[in-house]
Order: C-alpha cells, then sequence, then structure tokens
C-alpha cells in the first residue's frame, strides 16, 4: 500500500502541473491543424483522427489518478495473483511473495538444523557426522545466497515498478507529440 500511496501522491501534485502544459499542447495542435487546412495542405485526416484519440485518452483518462489507479492495480495484482497461485500450488496454503520468501528461508534453516543434529553413537558415525555438518554449511550457504538474490529481486522489481508509475505523467504527456511519441514504439 505504500507504493499505491506514493503513486497516488506524485499524480495528484504533478499532473496539476502538467495539466497547462497539456492543455497548451491541445490547443496548439487545434490551430496548427486549421493552419494546414486553410492554406491547402495535403489532408490527413487519419492523423487528425489518431491525434485526437491519442489526446483525448491520455488527458481524459491518465491524467486523473482516479481513473489511473485501476490500472496501476491490474498491473500489480497480477504479479501478486500470479505469485500467490504459484506459492498456492506448491504449498497447499493461500500466499503472497514475502510469505513464499519466508518459508523458503524457514526450510533451509530446518534442513540446515537436521543436518547439523547428526548423532554420533558410535567412533564410526564421526565421518559421517562431519560430512553433515559441512553439507549443513553449504546448504546454509547455497541456500542463504539464493534467498537474498531472491529478495533483491523482489524489492528492485518493486521499486523500478513504482518509479515507473511515478513517471507515468511525464511519459504520458510525452506521448501526445509525434516527436516525442516514437519513444513508446
Amino acid at each position: 500500500t505504500t507504493g499505491l500511496a506514493l503513486v497516488g501522491d506524485v499524480f495528484t501534485n504533478i499532473t496539476p502541473l502538467l495539466g497547462p502544459l497539456t492543455a497548451t499542447m491541445g490547443i496548439l495542435g487545434i490551430i496548427l491543424i486549421a493552419y494546414q487546412q486553410m492554406m491547402g495542405g495535403k489532408t490527413m485526416y487519419k492523423e487528425y483522427v489518431f491525434w485526437a484519440l491519442r489526446y483525448g485518452i491520455v488527458v481524459f483518462t491518465f491524467f486523473t489518478w482516479a481513473n489511473f489507479q485501476p490500472i496501476y492495480n491490474a498491473l500489480n495484482d497480477v504479479q501478486e495473483s500470479y505469485s500467490g497461485a504459484v506459492i498456492s500450488a506448491a504449498a497447499g496454503t493461500p500466499g503472497s511473495t514475502p510469505d513464499a520468501m519466508d518459508t523458503y528461508i524457514k526450510q533451509i534453516m530446518d534442513t540446515a538444523n537436521k543436518l547439523f543434529k547428526t548423532k554420533v553413537r558410535r567412533l564410526k558415525h564421526i565421518p559421517k557426522a562431519i560430512k553433515n555438518f559441512f553439507l549443513g554449511i553449504l546448504v546454509l550457504i547455497v541456500g542463504g545466497f539464493y534467498a537474498g538474490v531472491c529478495v533483491v529481486i523482489t524489492v528492485v522489481a518493486k521499486v523500478g515498478f513504482i518509479a515507473a508509475m511515478c513517471l507515468a505523467p511525464v511519459a504520458l504527456t510525452l506521448l501526445l507529440t509525434p516527436a516525442t511519441s516514437s519513444y513508446f514504439r
């Protein structure tokens, strides 16, 4: 929810600043279209219609947080639902990405703990106990490294997604002009 609140704050604070720019771009676009028609230039109705549709969609849909929040929720909930479904299938209980990482780390610790608790009853069991001790250390190192990589990937993905959503108002403004809309193709 903190990512949702952050993106919502960015939208409510940035879009009023981009509103006059977008309105000016719309007025200039209409003036240029009218000028081109008055001067007898080549009529490109297809481009005018596409520009008007793009402008309308961007201005009326994406510049208010209430309209953009369902898009954010859909993009964010897809990942959460997918990871929850995978965890449910594997563990048999519903869960989320943090629950899966907690379960994985707990299983690593339990496996290493079982290897460390090898009992030595006779002299011939000492090599097996030493082997299990070093195997437990290996499980902790490899499993801990893998868990650390998973945490880093998850955090970077969440931060990157939130950063991309925070840049959405600026990116959508760039989408309005032909010169900058080519960045999205």
